[in-house]
């Protein structure tokens, strides 16, 4: 019986969160009542609040799960000589979650998950190159990290914006190469 009921509460939140994505295209998240997204999710309200208490809930368990997820590509593939795997593999958890992650990236985004991201790709950073024995100053590695990370959004922004047609391959290695001209040069 536990099965069963955990299978139902899963398509429940799966069916609101389709549907919240499905307003977000036409609406920003503070615009959204939760009367419209179980209109939308063809729901009722006391199921709605059974599990959320605002949409804003459903919006940040999803940005959540893909922080969770980066969180972990991030310890494992950031290193100081190459960030390709790295870009490997958030390129594929962005493309997974391609629907929200076009949200978050949207330059018009209310989201502050795209800051988060950026926070744990910065406190990622500063601990793999002090490991690495990187000298710099702290303005030098911030200066480079504000300069590769920002390079980054956009490029990744600009893939998701476009249907991510440019093969994930291929996106690792020119913001891996990318990355590393701008560091070698900065460093100098």
């Amino acid at each position: 019986m536990a099965n069963s009921t955990d299978q139902r509460v899963m398509l429940t939140k799966k069916i609101l969160k389709d549907a919240l994505l499905s307003l977000m295209e036409e609406k920003s998240i503070n615009k959204i009542t939760p009367t419209e997204l179980c209109r939308r999710a063809n729901i009722n309200r006391n199921t709605f609040y059974s599990h959320y208490r605002a949409p804003e809930d459903i919006l940040h368990e999803m940005e959540d799960e893909i922080l969770k997820d980066l969180t972990l590509a991030f310890e494992q593939h950031f290193h100081y000589h190459t960030i390709e795997e790295l870009v490997r593999q958030s390129c594929t958890i962005f493309k997974r979650n391609a629907d929200i992650c076009r949200i978050i990236f949207s330059v018009n985004s209310e989201s502050d998950s795209l800051l988060r991201i950026v926070r744990m790709a910065n406190n990622t950073a500063y601990t793999e190159w002090r490991r690495a024995g990187l000298k710099a100053p702290d303005s030098k590695l911030e200066q480079i990290f504000q300069y590769c990370s920002g390079g980054c959004v956009s490029a990744i922004r600009n893939w998701l914006e476009n249907d991510m047609k440019e093969d994930i391959d291929e996106m690792a290695r020119q913001l891996d190469a990318a990355c590393r001209a701008a560091m070698a040069a900065m460093m100098k």
